[in-house]
């Protein structure tokens, strides 16, 4: 993953940044420098995509843990397969996603 988006953050978003935060007094001295590519932003980067599996695998399997008389009561009631996920899923499942996320 480093020798992907370094070169990429190097030549494309670092100068993007700088160029942006040059004028704050606060940020600019954050990105003040030469663009190496190499730094906070990308190891980041590449640390939240590889957690990103992680997460939702976690995330899938509470999800599957919602009894399946709630979402038949929902889809009888005439909600859609959207507001039985935001309105019974989620809710239902909360604690676990966030335990996922904060194991990720």
């Amino acid at each position: 993953g480093l020798f992907v988006f370094a070169p990429f953050l190097q030549t494309t978003v670092q100068p993007f940044i700088i160029s942006l935060f040059h004028g704050i007094p606060g940020l600019s001295s954050l990105f003040a420098g030469p663009p190496y590519g190499i730094g906070l932003l990308t190891s980041s980067l590449i640390l939240a995509i590889m957690v990103l599996p992680f997460i939702t695998s976690i995330t899938k399997d509470v999800f599957d843990t919602v009894p399946a008389v709630l979402k038949e009561s929902a889809y009888g009631i005439g909600c859609t397969t959207w507001e039985v996920t935001r309105r019974v899923t989620i809710p239902y499942t909360r604690v676990g996603i966030m335990g996922g996320v904060m194991l990720g």
